[in-house]
């Protein structure tokens, strides 16, 4: 489906259908002007001055008539345009893992192709065609005027050209130089306590200042082409008047005119270059609708999810079988996911340890279906996750990110995932995580802005509020990623009961990396080093801290208290034994991800 339907096709069309009319009523000045000459001056009858000027003054009212449905229709195409492309572009946009640099950056293309739609430079484009039209009744007229109004019109065409082509390139890179500096300012203004915490209020107004000057230098020798153009272009303009005017005036002097066509050339010779000249001061604008309309149709263009399975899911299971993840963009020579098998089902607590970049976040997007896997499968309720429509899953997920932000909205906006504001389940959400009483001592509740929240609570306490949007209404699978980050004891606690609760209603949760009390509700535990997931040995633990057979032999039933050494007998030393040194094995990644069992003497 292309940027436009049939029956914006038909629009255009019937706007320029209506642009063709308003043109040949634009004649009506010079055959007016024509017809005072022949009719009225030789006649002298004032019924005929105003039947003329009473038939000239109703088509000039029906021109500017048509001039208006045709910018009213072009602004109601640009709305519905707008509104059409905007959903689309915001569901293309708000997908799994694009390679755009700026999730924003499409809509603002949309906008550009409705200001374009709505805008004078169509029209004047439109009205370019019937430029020859006035260059036709110009040789109509007599051949030297319409030589004359070909070639005027042929050294515009030149300099539209020129502005188009030789000054435009600076004239973007310009515009892009300052979308930059504005980009870099607004991250700049959101962190604005952070720069002054910092005392970087300086650093951050100079790197604003070299954007700036970067951009004014960019635009002045942008301007200073443009500028000449704009220049030549207006001195032919004015110039191409009087120059009509004296030739029509010449030839009418020689008996071969008529002399009311002097004014007539020059009307005539107005409207063949006015499109011309508009479309110099345009050409900006229509290079800039050109190449959002470019991005815009590469945006759409990419495949979409074949969703085939219109039910939510009944249940949390998730089956992972052989998950392989390739970021994109070509930034990793390997798979930063690699041959991951999982199971996980209903009210089983999963987690999965490893270091820092082992790829545990990018195993939950796999699990929550906010990316999709390179090869491999990915089942929810035992259907492929890929195949849900993700408005179905809305509500049957809950998923805390590592790192996340406030959405634009309130608190039970937030919380209840922009769903019917059902209050009361909101309340339960945040009472669930222990912050009734700190979401109440705001003056509007849970009315107020997330980013309130945000500002003026700790970490920790905004840790929990997303923990609550987490587990809003009754999900049946719950993604935990770090969730214990910024939390103290208490809240440690209150996370740790939030687990159990979960576990006990049957829902399936994955936790990763998870600390402290919340280990021990753990079902199975996973280890994640370089992309390879496998299963901990239960008795790993024991593994870290072993106890030799004689020490447990010596404990195993003996009382409470402290243990008896046994003494040496007098005069004798104790004899320490040399136990033979046994060697150490520890897990080394192989070049294939696999993790060995490696043995060090």
């Amino acid at each position: 489906m292309g940027l436009f339907t049939g029956k914006d096709y038909t629009a255009f069309a019937v706007v320029l259908f209506l642009s063709f009319v308003y043109n040949l009523l634009l004649l009506t000045s010079p055959l007016y002007i024509l017809q005072l000459y022949q009719r009225v001056m030789n006649s002298q009858s004032v019924e005929t001055l105003v039947l003329l000027t009473g038939v000239a003054l109703s088509a000039l009212l029906f021109a500017v008539i048509l001039a208006s449905v045709r910018r009213v229709l072009l602004q109601r195409l640009s709305h519905k345009t707008y509104v059409r492309l905007g959903e689309r572009v915001i569901t293309k946009s708000l997908g799994p893992a694009l390679t755009i640099p700026s999730r924003a950056a499409p809509l603002e293309d949309v906008n550009i192709i409705r200001q374009f739609v709505g805008s004078n430079e169509l029209l004047n484009m439109m009205d370019l065609p019937f430029t020859i039209l006035f260059l036709f009744v110009l040789f109509l007229i007599h051949p030297y005027l319409g030589i004359l109004g070909l070639v005027i019109c042929t050294i515009m065409t030149m300099l539209a050209v020129a502005s188009a082509y030789m000054f435009n390139k600076r004239q973007m890179i310009a515009t892009k130089e300052l979308r930059r500096s504005e980009e870099d300012f607004s991250r700049f203004a959101s962190s604005g306590g952070l720069v002054y915490s910092l005392c970087m209020t300086g650093q951050v107004v100079r790197k604003w200042l070299v954007g700036q000057l970067a951009y004014s230098e960019d635009v002045r020798k942008a301007g200073r082409g443009g500028n000449i153009t704009a220049g030549l272009s207006q001195a032919v303009r004015t110039s191409s008047q009087i120059i009509a005017m004296g030739t029509a005036a010449l030839l009418a002097l020689a008996g071969e005119l008529n002399p009311g066509m002097i004014l007539a050339t020059s009307i005539l010779l107005t409207r063949a270059i006015s499109p011309i000249d508009g479309t110099i001061t345009g050409h900006l604008k229509y290079k800039a609708a050109r190449g959002a309309f470019a991005r815009v149709s590469s945006l759409l263009s990419r495949p979409s999810r074949s969703t085939m399975f219109g039910r939510p899911p009944t249940t949390g299971e998730v089956r992972l079988s052989g998950v392989v993840y390739m970021p994109q963009g070509g930034t990793r020579k390997q798979p930063a996911v690699r041959g991951v098998d999982l199971v996980l089902t209903p009210g089983e607590v999963i987690s999965v340890n490893g270091p820092s970049g082992a790829g545990k976040s990018l195993l939950a997007q796999l699990v929550i279906g906010s990316i999709d896997p390179t090869s491999g499968s990915v089942q929810l309720s035992g259907v492929e996750l890929r195949n849900y429509p993700r408005d179905q899953l809305l509500g049957s997920i809950g998923y805390l990110p590592q790192i996340s932000d406030a959405l634009p909205g309130t608190i039970a906006e937030n919380i209840s995932l922009f769903q019917s504001n059902d209050s009361e389940a909101v309340w339960d959400a945040i009472r669930a995580v222990d912050m009734e009483a700190e979401v109440g001592a705001l003056r509007e509740g849970i009315d107020s802005p997330m980013s309130v929240a945000r500002d003026l609570m700790a970490p920790g306490l905004y840790r929990r509020l997303l923990v609550a949007r987490a587990i809003y209404g009754s999900p049946k699978l719950v993604v935990l990623d770090e969730p214990d980050l910024f939390l103290d004891h208490i809240g440690l606690k209150v996370l740790s009961g939030i687990v159990s609760d979960l576990r006990e209603r049957n829902c399936a949760v994955l936790l990763i990396s998870p600390r402290g009390a919340m280990s021990q509700q753990v079902s199975k535990r996973y280890i994640m080093n370089n992309g390879v997931l496998e299963p901990m040995d239960n008795n790993d633990k024991k593994k870290t801290s072993p106890t030799s057979p004689q020490r447990q032999n010596m404990t195993a039933g003996s009382p409470k208290g402290p243990a008896v050494q046994p003494q040496a007998p007098v005069g004798q030393q104790p004899k320490v034994s040399q136990a033979t040194p046994q060697p150490r094995t520890f897990q080394k990644p192989g070049n294939d991800g696999s993790l060995r069992l490696i043995k060090e003497d």
